[in-house]
């Protein structure tokens, strides 16, 4: 157990499986140190002046001086540290001193410090929240993501078509309006989150985007409803596919399965899902030439209410916002507002960053945080004077996209693994009790192999971790993994069968 510390901080998060931490500030006592032995990593930002030349007598405290570090290297001291354990995050302590002489350098390295660690958090979250769904998900989409991949020839296929994307921002419940009055005037990418709205003010999308794996169709969409065209990721839930009317079409993202698949013949697709699925519909957008590219409720922002979303997802509002840590931002009509998804932000911004000259890109919005590149526009000055879409700007876009000669190498890989560790297969899907440690090496064996650890990349990064710690876990746990493999495995196979039938 960690000691308590006596320094007076001005922010404390700890945990007590936190294996490295960041100290951020001056301290009063330079003794303290010592009170941080237990970290394997320190790393500690602070003004040179306060510095102690105590400092050098610990060897885990790594001080990290204002007047050395730039903005272009703390980002990659915070990658370091966030990935130097691959299930917890660092704990955090800021002294009082921040508020002083450099306030400005500490806000900013605070700000970068808690971005990369909302990051890290989902990440570690997916894996082991989602890691065994989701993989289950990624196998049995491999035959249709190689069948319905997205081409690289729909680059600026639509070039210059005006295109709204929706997010689930509060500023939806104001800014629909618009919408209803202009929808047939632009193309409609609608995130998951959004298609209720849209329902409701009888707006059909002509395309929408879910690339998450909790993120089912039954809960969106009403029922028998058909979707014009989907972009999906590798792990979105297989019910999506079957609502699509024709048009599916499926991005490269940045699972280990995706590399897997690369490696083996199936290329990447050009444009590729990155962040969320409102991040993804506005690389699609840019990718297919489109422009103006119009946002609507793409707040990335709590508004003065405390409301995250629109009034579709109250019920999920409530339940959220207790387990969501906020960040400050930029906002559009304020100098600092509330931001829960910052890191997701950040990547929002980068996208747009990327528009090509003759690419613009508008915010309708009366709230949320500031976007670079975009054009703010609040829905009382919106007006929108283009020619409703003809019928042969659409988003009817077709590929086959099937590759025979990689799909036989990719079986032949699937049939030599399987072939390969065909004794602990058996031993794992059979309903014989395995001594611990035997289940444990078996499971370290099966997971050692290179190309089952990468198709099963999401449940492979769950597992992982587990194995190293295993004697720490409890029997349910094992047991629970035990069975979780034996599945994954039977998806495998599943699988083969399902890319010979595609090979025919």
């Amino acid at each position: 157990m960690k000691k308590t510390f006596q320094e007076k901080w001005l922010l404390q998060q700890k945990k007590a499986e936190a294996t490295s931490c960041f100290l951020v500030g001056a301290i009063e006592e330079h003794s303290t140190l010592s009170e941080f032995s237990e970290y394997n990593h320190v790393v500690w930002f602070v003004e040179e002046e306060k510095l102690p030349s105590e400092s050098t007598l610990y060897q885990n405290v790594y001080p990290m001086t204002l007047e050395t570090v730039d903005k272009s290297n703390v980002d990659e001291i915070i990658q370091m540290l966030s990935d130097e354990n691959m299930v917890h995050t660092p704990d955090i302590f800021c002294t009082e001193h921040i508020l002083e002489n450099y306030s400005v350098s500490y806000e900013y390295i605070i700000q970068r410090i808690q971005i990369f660690l909302e990051n890290k958090k989902r990440g570690v979250n997916t894996h082991m929240f989602h890691g065994f769904i989701s993989q289950r998900k990624v196998i049995s989409n491999i035959p249709n993501f190689i069948k319905n991949k997205f081409s690289d020839n729909f680059e600026n296929s639509i070039e210059g078509v005006p295109a709204a994307i929706i997010g689930a921002g509060p500023s939806l419940d104001v800014s629909i309006r618009l919408l209803e009055k202009y929808h047939k005037k632009m193309l409609i990418f609608c995130t998951d989150s959004a298609v209720k709205s849209l329902s409701k003010a009888n707006i059909d999308p002509d395309a929408i985007i879910t690339v998450d794996v909790t993120k089912l169709p039954e809960n969106y969409l009403e029922e028998n409803r058909a979707v014009k065209s989907l972009f999906l990721s590798l792990k979105s839930p297989q019910e999506w596919v079957d609502k699509s009317e024709s048009n599916t079409h499926f991005l490269s993202g940045s699972n280990l399965a995706d590399s897997f698949l690369e490696l083996n013949g199936i290329s990447a697709t050009k444009c590729k899902i990155v962040g969320n699925c409102g991040v993804t519909a506005l690389n699609i957008s840019m990718f297919l030439g489109c422009s103006p590219i119009i946002l609507f409720g793409m707040d990335h922002a709590v508004d003065d209410s405390g409301k995250r979303w629109t009034g579709d997802l109250a019920e999920r509002e409530a339940r959220m916002s207790s387990h969501i840590h906020d960040t400050t931002v930029e906002g559009n009509y304020t100098s600092n507002i509330k931001c829960g998804v910052s890191h997701e932000l950040e990547v929002f911004k980068q996208v747009a960053s990327r528009t090509s000259p003759n690419q613009e890109i508008w915010n309708i919005n009366d709230r949320g945080a500031k976007v670079d590149n975009a054009k703010l526009i609040h829905p009382d000055n919106f007006t929108f004077d283009f020619e409703n879409l003809s019928k042969d700007k659409n988003l009817f876009l077709k590929s086959d996209s099937s590759d025979q000669k990689a799909i036989k190498k990719i079986m032949g890989i699937l049939s030599k693994c399987l072939k390969k560790n065909k004794s602990i297969i058996k031993k794992l899907k059979s309903n014989k009790k395995i001594e611990d440690e035997e289940l444990c090496l078996h499971l370290a064996n099966l997971f050692k192999d290179k190309n089952i650890f990468k198709i099963c990349g999401n449940f492979s990064l769950k597992i992982s971790p587990l194995i190293i710690k295993w004697d720490e876990l409890p029997a349910s746990l094992k047991h629970t993994l035990r069975l979780e493999t034996k599945e994954i495995i039977e998806d495998i196979q599943t699988l083969h069968t399902s890319l010979l039938e595609t090979s025919k």
